[in-house]
């Protein structure tokens, strides 16, 4: 439940604890671009900072994210509006959309291991296009129901963060069996979660078998992936200590056995 009752004067003492690290404020609606501005001019000792449900923060107010430059873990959840109009469509369920401007103080904080971008709809190859700047800091990845990635951002986008040990992607129609191709050149990733991605297929079998120091794998409501895909992934995961597989219909008894050769293994 939201603190809908706080006021922007009741956000001051907050102002005055130099050594705050991590901060969470959801569901503020009296949080805008002046508050946001205010906390990241004097919190300058914040590592991790989640916005959540803050309906008048535009691309001004996230424009002030850059002066955290000690910033670790950064999540901005919907609807968090970092669009110029701050128009709220009711059809979006409180999605909010980003453009290359919104990101780059975004990416370019030195220092970010930890992003997760929830619910950004509108996030496009172009927006992605400051992801590579990162690739020496981020570590954790998350986009969720980011719809609006196709299979060519995701692999522009992603290919270069060679540091990425966790990638989570969820409810995305656009990452495809060819856009996995970007997960080749992660030669860092232990932990790999696909939920709610209808069009990956038993094809991407072949890319995720690369990755035999992979720890963690869930794959969640992917109605395509079949039997065939555990077959492929035979015993190229020696590494694998985790396997999700939850509301994957195709996946059978016979699928199952082909996880004997995967040691050590739940499912």
């Amino acid at each position: 439940m939201g603190c809908v009752q706080i006021t922007e004067e009741g956000l001051y003492p907050l102002l005055e604890l130099p050594k705050l690290t991590k901060l969470r404020l959801r569901e503020l609606f009296i949080f805008n671009d002046t508050v946001i501005g205010n906390l990241c001019e004097r919190l300058t000792s914040i590592t991790d900072l989640t916005l959540e449900n803050m309906d008048e923060v535009t691309d001004s107010g996230i424009l002030h994210l850059s002066r955290l430059t000690t910033l670790i873990s950064l999540t901005l959840k919907d609807p968090v509006l970092i669009s110029g109009n701050c128009n709220v469509n009711e059809d979006t369920q409180g999605t909010y959309t980003l453009s290359p401007s919104d990101l780059k103080p975004i990416t370019s904080l030195p220092t970010l291991g930890s992003l997760h971008l929830l619910g950004a709809t509108n996030l496009t190859e172009e927006g992605m296009a400051g992801f590579p700047s990162l690739q020496k800091s981020l570590v954790t990845l998350e986009l969720d129901r980011c719809s609006g990635l196709t299979p060519q951002s995701t692999i522009t986008a992603l290919s270069p963060l060679n540091k990425l040990r966790t990638l989570v992607i969820r409810g995305n129609t656009g990452v495809t069996d060819q856009a996995l191709r970007f997960a080749s050149a992660l030669s860092s990733l232990r932990s790999l979660v696909l939920t709610e991605c209808p069009n990956i297929t038993d094809a991407s079998a072949q890319v995720l078998a690369q990755h035999s120091s992979l720890t963690s794998l869930f794959l969640r409501s992917c109605g395509e992936i079949t039997d065939e895909f555990l077959r492929d992934l035979g015993t190229s995961l020696p590494s694998l200590e985790e396997l999700h597989l939850g509301k994957c219909s195709g996946v059978t008894d016979v699928g199952l056995r082909h996880l004997s050769s995967l040691c050590p293994a739940s499912y």
